[in-house]
């Protein structure tokens, strides 16, 4: 009776957080914000955009001209017809969905969430590269629903409205793959590191050319270019690594494996492309949420995470807001 009690108690307090959290930043005027202007011609001319983006003798562009993104947009203009309004329905529904998917995670406590859903890069997303952030609602609603188990639709669906998780899905599948035919853990963080390799040297040109619309030229001269990023991250990759070594269980699960991928990669391909940091940020909740689930009781890690947390503040301060 008591654990009902507390769990209904965790459900309703997240729910006052989801509906909080999805209010401020519904209202959040649109003068102030890095390309809305971008989103509200989404908004306005979404059935248009969508027309003139149908071309199946190129499947690729078909799938990466963020058909999902676009069909969501129709669906709100065919209620609300003011750009400006049915924009803050989209940004109200998918900020909420992301914080209600947390009433499944009960390794998640209060403050885990307020440090997940307030961390600076998520915050990014849900301010400035919305579609990305509607991306992510969706596969981080079903990745928690499933106990943390990634699930092939909802990546699938996030996949056709932004493109890192075309490139989430590909890692994915490689670590499934590598896990299946019972690799040793050092030896499938060697082959990580030789995949990273060729996709920061050949296959990133092919996410650039099927298309990332969204600007993020001040963002990564701000943030990833100034190499303090590339070391912290590179301390966490230690960490993961190690603890696997340490634990037998870790080195069986995919989702290590996937956060440890996704982080060679975006050192690798730092160094290369400036695609990296949009494609790494789709990463970010993952580690978060992995981190508080299920890491927490290395009480250092969590600290860190307060450190990177402080960092971001400082680089993207100047980039969220005009």
């Amino acid at each position: 009776m008591k654990l009902h009690k507390k769990a209904s108690f965790k459900n309703t307090y997240i729910f006052l957080i989801a509906l909080l959290y999805s209010f401020v930043l519904t209202f959040i005027p649109n003068d102030i914000i890095v390309d809305r202007i971008n989103y509200l011609n989404y908004s306005e001319n979404s059935i248009l955009i969508f027309l003139s983006r149908l071309n199946f003798d190129n499947i690729f562009l078909l799938f990466n001209s963020e058909p999902l993104f676009l069909i969501i947009n129709i669906i709100i203009n065919f209620f609300i017809k003011d750009p400006i309004t049915s924009l803050k329905v989209l940004i109200f529904i998918f900020s909420f969905l992301f914080v209600i998917g947390f009433v499944h995670n009960k390794n998640i406590n209060y403050y885990d969430l307020l440090f997940i859903i307030l961390f600076p890069i998520v915050l990014l997303k849900f301010t400035v590269h919305l579609r990305q952030a509607v991306a992510i609602s969706i596969f981080y609603y079903s990745f928690n629903k499933n106990n943390l188990n990634v699930r092939m639709l909802p990546l699938l669906l996030a996949s056709l409205v932004h493109s890192s998780f075309f490139f989430m899905l590909s890692l994915f599948l490689v670590t499934k793959i590598l896990n299946n035919f019972g690799l040793l853990f050092s030896l499938r963080v060697l082959v990580y590191v030789c995949i990273s390799l060729l996709f920061s040297l050949f296959i990133i040109n092919f996410f650039n050319y099927i298309g990332d619309t969204q600007r993020a030229d001040i963002y990564i001269n701000s943030v990833t270019k100034s190499g303090i990023i590339i070391y912290v991250w590179l301390v966490f990759l230690f960490i993961f690594i190690l603890f696997s070594l340490k634990n037998v269980a870790l080195q069986s699960n995919i989702n290590i494996d996937l956060i440890i991928f996704s982080i060679i990669f975006y050192l690798i391909a730092y160094f290369y492309s400036s695609t990296a940091p949009r494609l790494f940020e789709s990463f970010v909740p993952l580690i978060l949420i992995y981190t508080f689930s299920y890491l927490k009781r290395y009480y250092f890690l969590p600290g860190y995470l307060h450190i990177i947390f402080l960092i971001y503040i400082i680089s993207i301060s100047n980039y969220i807001f005009l």
